[in-house]
């Protein structure tokens, strides 16, 4: 791919999600964190639990799950 290729998709990358990327500075949006990192420690828990429990089945593992989610509300 030639320089010029990629400079042209790179600026029609940034023209279109350019209006999706500051969502978190709206109004309304207080509350709302400008990183995922809650959201990826949240499933690395996750993930590291599952392997504690690696011999359930796929109904088990989906109530697990469930109860997970549940248990942070």
């Amino acid at each position: 791919m030639t320089l010029y290729r990629r400079l042209k998709s790179a600026v029609r990358s940034i023209d279109f999600y350019l209006p999706y990327l500051f969502t978190c500075q709206e109004e309304g949006c207080e509350g709302m964190p400008n990183t995922n990192n809650k959201l990826e420690g949240t499933f690395t828990d996750l993930k590291k639990s599952l392997n504690n429990h690696s011999g359930m089945n796929g109904e088990n593992r989906k109530r697990f799950i469930c109860g997970f989610f549940l248990a942070l509300e």
